[in-house]
């Protein structure tokens, strides 16, 4: 198993990161150095979080900057102008969830993140409930709305997936024995990716 992100402690697993080849543009230089195994490196922002906090990681060349919503309830309006900040800029920004219901991955993706970190991922099944919080009808149960709609070009169907699901990076963060198990005993076609 390859590893591809170290954030502190948490390390991300390759095979289970959700991407694809033609990358979003807030998130291309990220992607990019993942398809040509170079490092990341980023920040994951737990305690004080302001929105010049993203321009400051942007201009010390860091690749991304993790919002953590897990830890840390954060006004709404704060966190989607950091994401609307990071999409204008080219900068990857990712929200951590607090839970990894659909539903509650469709409240996330509202405020308009390039990417999910998702705790405790400990099964494809797990992984299945975020897909259908990302995927709108008829692949998943997804109902857009708020300032994450702003990354759409076009507001229907394709436009949603062409410019919102099918760029979306996926982090699952493993931070079990189980997970960590599940992970290394999955076929390889599924952890590469975990949906369709």
């Amino acid at each position: 198993m390859s590893f591809a992100v170290a954030v502190q402690y948490f390390t991300f697993p390759l095979a289970f990161l959700h991407r694809t080849i033609n990358s979003h543009p807030t998130s291309y230089r990220f992607e990019k150095k993942l398809d040509d195994s170079q490092p990341v490196l980023g920040m994951l922002v737990m305690n004080h979080f302001w929105l010049e906090l993203v321009e400051i990681a942007q201009a010390a060349g860091l690749d991304y900057m993790i919002i953590d919503l897990e830890h840390h309830p954060r006004d709404g309006e704060l966190v989607a102008n950091a994401c609307r900040i990071g999409r204008l800029a080219g900068f990857a920004i990712f929200l951590r969830s607090r839970r990894t219901d659909a539903e509650s991955i469709g409240e996330v993706l509202d405020l308009g993140p390039c990417g999910l970190l998702l705790p405790m991922i400990e099964s494809a099944e797990q992984l299945d409930g975020v897909r259908d919080g990302i995927y709108l009808p008829p692949r998943g149960r997804r109902r857009p709305g708020g300032p994450g709609n702003r990354w759409a070009k076009q507001a229907d169907y394709e436009g949603f997936k062409s410019t919102v699901e099918d760029h979306l990076v996926v982090l699952p963060q493993i931070e079990s024995q189980t997970g960590l198990k599940n992970v290394q005993e999955s076929p390889t076609t599924r952890s590469r990716r975990p949906w369709p």
